[in-house]
């Protein structure tokens, strides 16, 4: 059996890991107590034996698991060593298929639809078992598939209605905010309509340097609380960083949020996770609340950042959420450098709050983004809806449509492709998400200067999707770098070289 070789960095062990495994690990060997009252002789101990230390061991062995479950589409991670010498995976007698190794230390197996909860037993070089380890296979959560017919909620406000320092016109129409798959507005800032998620805005929000045109602090039109399957489009750094934290899918709410930079002073915004570690803080009172979070951007392509930060950074910071009289988010740290209001960005964010976090998919617009959007507001019924709309208006091909198209992209995971050869043609199979619809399949050469284009495309499910690939003359590598081009999220190549 041959794997796929990744890159990437080392997981992390530890007790916690092991335990969220289902693994035991005896740490000693046995030996017979005694008492002070049947103490043996004291002798001196032999000296030990002249000549080379024993080598180190070269079976195969497995630490840890990550995670200990999940549904179809997991991919689990088994932490080790010597795992280069594993030859075959099997989950209750079956062969385990787009099996990868990640370096002798990591091997990454992919669930694929109709596996069950059982043990996966891995064999290693010589036909000897090395180890065995228990996976329990959970219920398939709502898939990115699903989420398409999830309803968008349509709210006409009138943000300032009853207060004049926002600097709204007593005539203005009001706007449409789209929630997704359901209300989602905190009671904090409550004439803004903030979303219960982490987004930017000034220390002042409601009026600090609003340009000409502007009539109030950062409208924020779209808010989307995404379920656990859209993790796989997570970017790779944030991903690790969860990984690190050893934090599962019922543990991080994910979130995509849009708003318009109305600040002529770009660098008034600062970040503010406040509506989410504290979403029920109530528009006026005496509530107080100081919560300690760890926070970080993704995504950015270096050219964001934290004030004092460097780009990649994840650090700790305390914040507040605070009365007496309108409770306020403070205080004015987390600011972020290099915004420009011209200019549209799409990023990241990653808060961490205790045992919990958010990842938040941020869309910050541009004048003429924003108006965009805002036109169609008024109509959008669903999820599919809207990246339909968007595709078709001019927001496609921006930052802002890039984005909401990626969150259906396709993910390939595993890839393998049978050495026997029909008619001059190769069966391949893809393990991965977001195949449904797919309209395209290449692969690579092994000289990867030349793709060839796969026939008879078979979508067996959203997560694999068989086809036939032309190789009479084996020009093929064992496991080729592929591309899969789908109507929803455009073209995803992989896996991970």
């Amino acid at each position: 059996m041959t794997f796929a070789k990744l890159k990437r960095p080392a997981l992390p062990l530890g007790p916690a890991g092991l335990m969220s495994a289902g693994l035991t690990l005896i740490l000693g060997v046995g030996c017979k107590g005694s008492s002070s009252d049947d103490r043996p002789t004291r002798t001196p101990a032999p000296a030990p034996p002249l000549g080379p230390a024993p080598a180190p061991s070269t079976q195969p062995r497995v630490s840890q698991m990550i995670p200990a479950s999940g549904a179809a589409g997991t991919e689990v991670t088994l932490v080790g060593g010597n795992l280069q010498d594993i030859t075959e995976v099997r989950l209750n007698g079956a062969k385990v298929q787009g099996v990868r190794l990640v370096g002798p230390e990591r091997l990454v197996i992919p669930i694929a639809q109709g596996m069950t909860s059982g043990t996966f037993h891995l064999t290693a070089r010589g036909g000897g078992e090395a180890v065995s380890v228990v996976f329990t296979v959970a219920a398939t959560p709502v898939s990115r598939r699903a989420f398409l017919t999830a309803p968008i909620v349509q709210n006409r406000v009138f943000p300032g209605d009853s207060a004049p320092e926002l600097k709204l016109h007593p005539n203005h129409p009001g706007f449409h905010l789209l929630d997704c798959p359901e209300p989602m507005r905190t009671n904090q800032y409550r004439l803004l309509y903030f979303p219960k998620a982490p987004i930017f805005h000034a220390y002042h929000p409601f009026q600090d340097n609003v340009r000409d045109g502007k009539v109030t602090g950062t409208l924020c039109t779209l808010a989307i609380k995404l379920p656990p399957a859209f993790q796989v489009i997570l970017p790779s750094r944030l991903s690790r960083e969860l990984a690190r934290l050893g934090f599962g899918d019922s543990q991080v709410d994910l979130f995509c949020v849009s708003q318009d930079m109305p600040y002529a002073d770009d660098t008034q915004y600062l970040f503010r996770p406040h509506s989410w570690t504290d979403p029920e803080a109530p528009d006026w009172g005496t509530y107080a609340q100081t919560r300690n979070v760890e926070v970080g951007l993704y995504g950015t392509r270096g050219d964001l950042q934290f004030v004092g930060h460097h780009a990649d950074a994840f650090f700790p910071a305390s914040i507040t959420v605070h009365g007496p009289g309108q409770v306020v988010s403070s205080p004015n740290n987390l600011r972020v450098d290099l915004l420009d209001h011209k200019r549209s960005r799409t990023f990241w964010s990653l808060t961490r709050m205790g045992n919990r976090a958010a990842a938040t998919l941020h869309l910050l617009l541009e004048d003429t983004d924003q108006a965009h959007l805002e036109a169609l507001a008024s109509s959008v019924t669903s999820f599919q809806d809207l990246l339909a709309r968007v595709e078709a208006s001019p927001l496609a091909g921006t930052p802002a449509g890039l984005a909401l198209k990626g969150l259906m992209a396709p993910r390939i995971y595993g890839v393998s492709l049978d050495s026997r050869v029909e008619h001059g043609l190769r069966e391949l199979t893809l393990h991965g998400s977001g195949f449904t619809g797919a309209t395209q399949v290449e692969v690579l050469e092994s000289d990867l200067t030349r793709a060839v284009q796969a026939t008879a495309v078979d979508v067996q499910s959203d997560t694999l999707l068989k086809a036939k690939v032309p190789d009479a003359t084996g020009r093929l590598a064992a496991v080729p770098p592929c591309t899969v081009t789908t109507p929803l999220g455009g073209t995803e190549t992989g896996p991970e070289a």
